[in-house]
Formats: structure tokens, C-alpha cells, sequence
């Protein structure tokens, strides 16, 4: 609270601007109630007063930050909302205001988290391993829950905005842009299901703090998982249209994510990506998700086989080897290599062939009987000096350093 009056100072705009409203201010009382609207919340907790000490003798300060302290007496309320009015009633700007209140609830809360905290409580034997307390632990997240949900609602409340967005927004997000997932919503429904997803995701943790201890009963705990995946799942295609809901699972879904680190290196157009991910989503919701399929081996290597075909037939004879390429993982990280240090996605292809050629080149001459072991390592050690220079040359010394330690391995096995 020491800094604040020079926030304040700060976001009036100027020195001189501020200096004359304290000393108007600091001749006449605040009212007791500002005639502003100030949001109400219900068995809103008490903040704590800070009261800066008085500017050093030895340094003194400019006139209008040493009138402040002694009016910031009168600005200061334990009431949140009286404390809101306040500082409307002295021209700080609502978003000063915003940063100003979320900033102390923050505090507030942290303690209050720190005081349920079983793992920060002070001991003198220092040199023993902490106790741990699954009990304990399981009732602490439960608690710390109920007090991240209330201090979300003391925030509403009293600011009417959301304290993920906020806290987003002071970090430098920008909402829209950091959940690009869901940019393809209206704002409204976005509010909707991104309140939705943060009770789902209050409910797994709730869930997960009830796993059972060693040897409890885990085929119920997970039958309990299943169901509660299954009821989020339909709470959210009750909430979004069709083409909303496969919009959102192509976005966000396991199935999705799992196929983007897959085409990473493949240069997907968005038409490719949708198709196959259909293709992924049936055969994952078949075999990989459906309770004892996963387990069905000779069932799920079948539809592997068919998913294959199915890709194949979907991308075409040319992307499909593209493809295929794209699943090599030197090619892969050849490719994110090129595009770190933004050289031409032309290179890859030379370089893909020179590692073809160069390992060809060596299983002859580890055939060839007609060399000797001295003939034999001196010419894998021109092919490894030959190889190494062409990519030096077409990749430049700094992509080439990177690419020797990922992905160009190969270029050293040339020589051995």
C-alpha cells in the first residue's frame, strides 16, 4: 500500500492536475457516500487499512505527494465498495482502479491460501523430510478451491469483470487473441462455454482429489471419470450447434492436438487438417477412448489399417507420400529447423535427398570387400566431410549448428 498514493499521482494524468485536486481535496472532507454506482457485494470480507508513513525529513517530498498522505486516510476504507467510491470521487481512472482492487484482493486471498496451506507450516526440525498428509492435501485443494471461486466472485462483484480476463489482460494477454480456440464463437457464447470449462475444470479436480488410496477401488474411480467426461461432453454440445461443436473439437479436443504435433513437418491446408481429423476423431472415439477398446488389439490394428487406407484415398498419392515423409522425425526436425532461422522450405527437400544419397553412398562402401579398414574409414570420412560442408552451404553456419543437434545426426554416422 506504501506506492499507491503515487500510482494514484501518476494516473491523474500530471503532477500539477493531481497537486491541485489534493489540495482541494485535503480542504474539504469526501463525501460519505460518493454519488457514483458502486457495486455491492454480499458478506464482502474486510480489507486491511495501510497507512504510509509520513515523507523522511531528510528527503522531502514534492508538495503534492506530501499533501496525499494526509488524505489518503480519507480514501482508504476497510468496505471495499466505500473504497471503490472513493476513488472514483478523486478522478482515478476506472482501470487504475480495476488494477488497483484485484491487486489487493490477490493479497488478501494469498494469505488466506497460505494460512490453509498444510506443507507451509513452520517446524524446527529442520533436517527431517516434511510429513505428508493425503487427507490433508485432498481437504487443502478442496478448500483453496472454494477460495479461488469466492475471490472470482468478490471480484464480479464489486468491479463486474472477470478476474481471469483481468489478470490476462495486466499480463499482457489480449482477450480474443490469447483464446484464439474459440475466436470462431460470438462473445456471448464464448462467455458461456468458457464459464462452462472452468466448471468442468473445478469438477476433475474435485474428482481427482477423491482418487483412492493404494489398493481402493480404482475401477469405480475411473468409471466415475468416464461418466463425468461423458456429462461435460454433453453439457457442451447442449450449449454450441454442430458445426460450433466440431469446430471446437477440432480445435481443442485430444484427438486434435495429438494430429497437430503428427503434421507438424506436412504443411496441412485447413480443408486437409478438418478431414483428417474426422478421420482420427471416429477411429479414436472407437478405439482409443471407448471403455476395453484400447486394450482390443487385434480389432483396433484392423482399423488402423483401414484409417491408413482412408488417409491415403482422402490426401491423394502425392500429399500422402508428403505425408508420410512428414512422419520422419529428421525430416520433422529438419522443417522446424528451416522455419527458426526462415530459410526457404526448398531446403529441406536438398537436404532430405543429400541424407537418402549419403546413407546409400555408405551401406556400399560397407559392403564393398574390395576395401581395406584403412581405405574404409578414410572414404566414410570424406563422405561425412563432403555431406557436412553441402549443408553448411545451403543452411548457413548457424541453422547448420542447430540442425547437427537436432535431427542431423546422421551426418555424424556417416564417418563411423
Amino acid at each position: 500500500m506504501k506506492q499507491r498514493p503515487l500510482i494514484i499521482l501518476l494516473a491523474l494524468g500530471n503532477l500539477g492536475l493531481a497537486a491541485a485536486l489534493i489540495v482541494t481535496l485535503a480542504n474539504r472532507p469526501l463525501p460519505r457516500s460518493a454519488p457514483v454506482e458502486v457495486r455491492q457485494a454480499t458478506n464482502a470480507p474486510l480489507r486491511q487499512r495501510h497507512h504510509s508513513p509520513p515523507p523522511s525529513p531528510a528527503t522531502p517530498a514534492p508538495e503534492a505527494a506530501g499533501r496525499l498522505p494526509r488524505i489518503w486516510p480519507q480514501v482508504e476504507s476497510t468496505d471495499y465498495a466505500q473504497y471503490i467510491a472513493n476513488l472514483r470521487a478523486i478522478g482515478c481512472p476506472e482501470e487504475t482502479i480495476r488494477d488497483l482492487i484485484i491487486a489487493d484482493v490477490n493479497k488478501l486471498y494469498a494469505e488466506k491460501l497460505r494460512a490453509l496451506n498444510p506443507s507451509l507450516k513452520t517446524t524446527n526440525e529442520w533436517w527431517r523430510y516434511p510429513a505428508t498428509d493425503p487427507a490433508a492435501q485432498r481437504e487443502y485443494y478442496s478448500q483453496s478451491r472454494a477460495l479461488n471461486r469466492e475471490k472470482r466472485d468478490l471480484v464480479k462483484a464489486l468491479l463486474g469483470v472477470d478476474l481471469d480476463k483481468e489478470m490476462q489482460r495486466q499480463q499482457g494477454y489480449v482477450y480474443g487473441q490469447a483464446e484464439p480456440a474459440l475466436d470462431f464463437l460470438s462473445a456471448d457464447k464464448r462467455d458461456k462455454l468458457q464459464a462452462l470449462l472452468q466448471k468442468h475444470q473445478e469438477q476433475h479436480r474435485a474428482l481427482y482429489d477423491q482418487q483412492p488410496a493404494y489398493g481402493g477401488d480404482w475401477q469405480q474411480w475411473q468409471e466415475q471419470s468416464r461418466r463425468l467426461r461423458e456429462q461435460q461432453q454433453a453439457e457442451i454440445a447442449a450449449l454450441l450447434t454442430p458445426a460450433e461443436l466440431e469446430s471446437y473439437q477440432a480445435r481443442t479436443s485430444p484427438t486434435a492436438q495429438s494430429l497437430k504435433v503428427k503434421l507438424r513437418a506436412f504443411e496441412a491446408t485447413e480443408e486437409e487438417f478438418l478431414a483428417l481429423f474426422r478421420l482420427q476423431k471416429s477411429f479414436d472415439d472407437q478405439y482409443l477412448y471407448a471403455p476395453g477398446m484400447a486394450t482390443n488389439w487385434p480389432a483396433r490394428q484392423s482399423a488402423q489399417k483401414q484409417l491408413e487406407a482412408e488417409v491415403r484415398k482422402t490426401l491423394g498419392e502425392q500429399r500422402y507420400a508428403e505425408y508420410q515423409r512428414a512422419q520422419d522425425p529428421s525430416w520433422s526436425s529438419l522443417v522446424e529447423v528451416l522455419r527458426r532461422h526462415q530459410l526457404p522450405a526448398t531446403a529441406a527437400d536438398s537436404i532430405y535427398e543429400l541424407k537418402k544419397t549419403a546413407e546409400e553412398q555408405k551401406r556400399q562402401l560397407m559392403a564393398n570387400r574390395d576395401l581395406d579398414a584403412a581405405e574404409r574409414r578414410a572414404a566414410l570420412a570424406a563422405l561425412k566431410e563432403n555431406a557436412e560442408q553441402y549443408a553448411l552451404n545451403l543452411l548457413g553456419p548457424a541453422a547448420f549448428k542447430e540442425y547437427q543437434q537436432m535431427g542431423g545426426w546422421w551426418l555424424a554416422n556417416l564417418g563411423r
